[in-house]
């Protein structure tokens, strides 16, 4: 299944980090564009921070994989 990631800030360009919850990094991709489509069969099913970083600032998000 595709989860799709929208930056909330009008940027073009935004860095996506998911780390697992232990806090290890998981995933890490530079993004163009106001979304990102991540193929969430690579992650096993559990919690995860996702981590959005923009020139305006970074937000935080928590996602659960099923």
């Amino acid at each position: 299944a595709m989860k799709e990631v929208a930056s909330s800030v009008q940027n073009t360009e935004f860095q996506l980090s998911i780390h697992d919850i232990s806090g290890r990094l998981v995933y890490q991709q530079l993004h163009t564009g106001l979304k990102a489509d991540i193929e969430a069969k690579s992650f096993s099913s559990g919690m995860y921070t996702l981590s959005v970083l923009t020139d305006a600032g970074r937000t935080i998000k928590k996602l659960v994989i099923e």
